[in-house]
């Protein structure tokens, strides 16, 4: 065994052999340069603001569990401090509310000594507290105590207890049903809640753990029992966040995990774009979500947050594209159109809403407006007599839908324009709907014109 690279402290090597510890010491030593050598005064240790990573704490703790286990070595330190002051709490006294805690958790319990006199013999002298044992996970040798191995803990750690099969099929089997938790109702400390959060902070940053539980809570949920036990357990309970608000500094974090995960990542975002296509939400979720946005207004401050995240932002053709065929296929169904003229008649029908509606798309406010270029006057040629004689010239007739042609149309848009060849017989429906995307119907007026003229 190498002094450099044992485990063991001093005290127990010393006790183990006397003789042999102090010549393979010196003979270690021999040759070597003092690490103070040349210097006076109080040194700083180098291990000083260091700590032991969690692979050498385990292997030190190891290493004096199985040292521990062997009764001689015990003796001989028992012996050893006999008649000596404790060094670790030696002048050191209870404070008042260590002394209150300590005398509450006894009240009503029976001393164990009580009604025997003289010296007691230990219950468990000459017993081994624990033993070494082989995990049967990762095969790393690992200290016991009596009490976990009567519990069937026999895993060096959680990770490997939860790696084992056998133990999660029990352990799912022995909790069939809804389970009371044993704390409930008991405030968790502050301590305790720190602890439990970098444990769980540990646990969660193994992928192997990560991909076990992804795996037991999508086999769990796809069973529909359990869907249906988990939404019975839940019925009447309020959430535990309703009304609450997240941090500004917790937004901030989710905001930059998305970005990382979602934004940045390509993979991720294929992978969820394939796992969502296909599925179809059901008509009583759709219509849970309906009742639960009913009513909801967007607030002015989230309307404008909205508008400046969108803003500058070029939407790519492709996805411009997809989104124009799949708003095509949804309005072309009659059904849709039907709920949304019903819907369209009972807002107008309402006259606050009319008003709002109208006030909305009027003026600066229209997606249609061209700097005000509708209120310019007419030229002079455009009179009734001209009207008359295009829709004449037309035959009365729409030139898009062949229905009765009531208007006269400008193909370029230019009020003053008012030539014979710029000037076309439309429906009112139809003339409604050349105010979208002019240049298309400016060059299919044009085209139709050309052919005319010929």
């Amino acid at each position: 065994m190498h002094l450099k690279r044992t485990y063991l402290n001093f005290d127990i090597l010393l006790f183990l052999n006397k003789e042999w510890f102090y010549e393979n010491m010196a003979r270690f030593n021999k040759g070597q340069v003092p690490w103070n050598k040349g210097k006076t005064g109080l040194q700083i240790s180098g291990m000083k603001g260091k700590q032991h990573t969690e692979e050498a704490r385990r292997k030190m703790s190891m290493s004096i569990r199985k040292a521990f286990s062997n009764p001689e070595i015990r003796k001989k330190l028992s012996e050893s401090h006999k008649g000596k002051p404790a060094w670790w709490n030696k002048g050191l006294q209870r404070s008042e509310e260590t002394r209150k805690r300590l005398s509450e958790s006894h009240k009503g319990q029976v001393a164990w000594n009580k009604g025997k006199k003289g010296l007691q013999v230990a219950w468990n002298k000459g017993k081994h507290t624990g033993k070494m044992l082989i995990c049967p996970i990762c095969k790393k040798e690992f200290y016991a105590r009596l009490i976990q191995i009567k519990r069937g803990r026999t895993y060096c750690s959680g990770a490997c207890m939860f790696n084992d099969s056998e133990w999660r099929k029990k352990q799912s089997e022995s909790k069939k049903g809804i389970q009371k938790a044993w704390n409930k109702g008991i405030p968790m400390r502050e301590e305790s809640k720190r602890k439990l959060g970098e444990s769980n902070k540990r646990r969660m940053s193994n992928p192997e753990i990560r991909r076990i539980m992804g795996e037991i809570s999508k086999k769990a949920l796809a069973n529909p029992e359990v869907r249906s036990r988990m939404s019975e357990a839940h019925k009447g309970q309020i959430a535990w966040n309703k009304g609450k608000s997240p941090s500004k500094e917790t937004v901030e974090k989710q905001m930059e995990t998305w970005r990382k995960t979602w934004l940045s990542n390509p993979e991720i975002r294929r992978r969820m774009s394939e796992s969502h296509k296909g599925k179809k939400r059901s008509e009583e979720a759709l219509r849970k979500f309906s009742l639960s946005m009913k009513g909801h207004k967007v607030s002015e401050e989230t309307r404008r947050k909205i508008s400046l995240a969108q803003k500058g932002k070029i939407i790519p053709t492709e996805y411009r594209k997809r989104i124009s065929e799949t708003l095509k296929r949804y309005m072309s169904t009659p059904e849709i159109k039907k709920k949304m003229s019903d819907v369209f008649k009972k807002n107008w029908a309402n006259p606050e809403l009319r008003k709002r509606m109208i006030e909305a798309n009027t003026g600066e406010k229209s997606h249609a407006w061209r700097g005000g270029i509708s209120f310019e006057p007419y030229s002079p040629e455009w009179t009734k007599v001209l009207k008359k004689l295009i829709k004449e010239r037309d035959d009365y007739t729409c030139q898009l839908c062949n229905k009765k042609g009531k208007v006269v149309h400008h193909i370029d848009y230019n009020k003053k324009n008012c030539k014979p060849e710029n000037l076309i017989a439309l429906c009112e429906h139809c003339h409604s709907k050349t105010n979208y995307n002019r240049e298309k119907w400016k060059k299919f007026f044009d085209e139709i014109m050309q052919q005319k003229s010929k």
